[in-house]
């Protein structure tokens, strides 16, 4: 085995559980379902460069070339976040959003459908003490709130404390809830989206506490690191658990009520590998685009080419290659250090278009919904022992998917998943779950 391996296998793990997998020889590449149940690759760029591991193959060609190496163990400490990091920062925001989202929507139906109340656990039904006015106006708002505003659930950013904060970490992976904000300003609307009512708009807010206890805690769901090889990383990744963990226990906790709870749920065993951050580091020299953001004046080294042993992997990168970004910078969060480019897929000539980071919206859902079925109609909600569904199809405020409501549609999807048709279950119906890939195991 390579002595390279037990890195590799642990960036693997991590990637996977966002279902971003190695498609061969190391290019990797995001999972999306298609209309025919099965699963399409659409290529993970960064400014135009194939997101790649840093396999033995890949290294021992001596050049990364229209590549960028995922490495992050490369981060330098006295910079900022690398181009890597970025990525990685949105695709976990992406993931736990995809998640949580659904589970609010789902919850709400729930919550909205008087016949399905019998049959949950006292356990499970003391979230309805705090949504006793659902009803299917509600779901509704909530439907609406979240395909036009599904960035806006939560934020992720990372930051290096200074003296003012009191703070002895190194960095913070820092969590906030832009949507929580939202829900309790005055008036019943959220953003622009009219939910009909001011209790609406509280039954939404009540719901969301559910989902995210104490989602004004400025320490709750935040995560610092002093890790000395890569706090960024350590941080973020730590972040990434935490959530992700919480999420896991809701969705197990109503796993026979949820029509997709495997679905929702990834494998999150990788965390002992945090443990082994300074060991891991050597195995692999740094590379570009995983250092950080440079300070003022510093030029980046140019790492000597390893030898060639062989002629190597050289995967063909045209489509990638003939790209151009126009992504916005993002200042760093502590002077001097330098602007770097936000991280930018852009789209190729594949039949699914390249995962997209666009500048600060985080994904751009118009690329990867828009291939998705159109819903099939069917009767209209409301009625004992009747179908009632709602699409849950997120989208880019720009350009939201369109919403089904009152009829039976296909089951909403997991980043561009596709919908499956609703399926009569004895004596109620509940609202679509969404789809998240991602193996068993410990689960988010």
């Amino acid at each position: 085995m390579s002595k390279t391996q037990p890195l590799l296998d642990f960036y693997t793990a991590i990637l996977e559980s966002m279902n971003i997998v190695d498609v061969s020889d190391g290019r990797l590449s995001l999972k999306v379902p298609n209309e025919n149940d099965e699963y399409s690759e659409t290529p993970c760029l960064i400014n135009g460069k194939r997101v790649v591991l840093p396999t033995d193959a890949i290294l021992r060609a001596g050049t990364l070339e229209g590549m960028i190496a995922f490495h992050p163990l490369s981060e330098h400490t006295l910079r900022g976040e690398s181009e890597i990091i970025k990525f990685l920062r949105k695709m976990i925001k992406f993931r736990l959003a995809s998640v949580s989202s659904q589970l609010l929507i789902e919850l709400m139906c729930i919550a909205a459908d008087p016949e399905q109340h019998e049959d949950l656990s006292p356990r499970q039904a003391a979230y309805l003490q705090s949504v006793p006015d659902a009803n299917d106006k509600t779901v509704k708002a909530l439907s609406k709130l979240l395909q036009t505003h599904f960035d806006d659930l939560f934020n992720v950013y990372l930051k290096r404390p200074d003296d003012r904060d009191n703070d002895t970490f190194r960095r913070v992976a820092a969590v906030s809830f832009p949507l929580w904000d939202e829900l309790n300003t005055a008036g019943s609307k959220v953003y622009e989206v009219e939910c009909g009512s001011v209790k609406n708009k509280k039954t939404i807010a009540a719901l969301f506490e559910y989902v995210f206890p104490n989602p004004e805690g400025p320490d709750e769901w935040s995560v610092g690191s002093n890790n000395g090889v890569a706090p960024y990383f350590d941080s973020l990744m730590k972040c990434y658990l935490g959530i992700g963990r919480h999420l896991a226990k809701l969705v197990y906790k109503y796993r026979k009520y949820l029509d997709h709870p495997d679905l929702q749920r990834s494998t999150l065993d990788w965390e002992e590998g945090l443990d082994n951050l300074d060991r891991w580091k050597i195995l692999i020299p740094p590379l570009p685009g995983n250092e950080g953001a440079l300070a003022k004046g510093e030029k980046e080294a140019v790492p000597a080419a390893p030898k060639s042993r062989s002629p190597g992997f050289r995967p063909d990168f045209q489509s990638a290659a003939n790209q151009t970004t126009t992504a916005s910078p993002e200042v760093v969060d502590t002077p001097p250090w330098e602007v770097q480019p936000e991280p930018a897929i852009q789209p190729t000539a594949s039949a699914m278009p390249p995962v997209n980071l666009d500048s600060g919206a985080g994904l751009n859902w118009r690329d990867v919904m828009q291939h998705r079925p159109a819903p099939v109609q069917g009767p209209a909600y409301g009625g004992a022992h009747t179908q009632s569904h709602t699409t849950f199809q997120m989208g880019s405020p720009s350009n939201p998917p369109q919403t089904q409501w009152g009829t039976p549609v296909q089951q909403p999807g997991h980043w561009g998943q596709p919908a499956q048709q609703p399926t009569q279950q004895p004596g109620w119906q509940h609202a679509p779950g969404g789809q998240w890939g991602g193996g068993g195991g410990t689960s988010l």
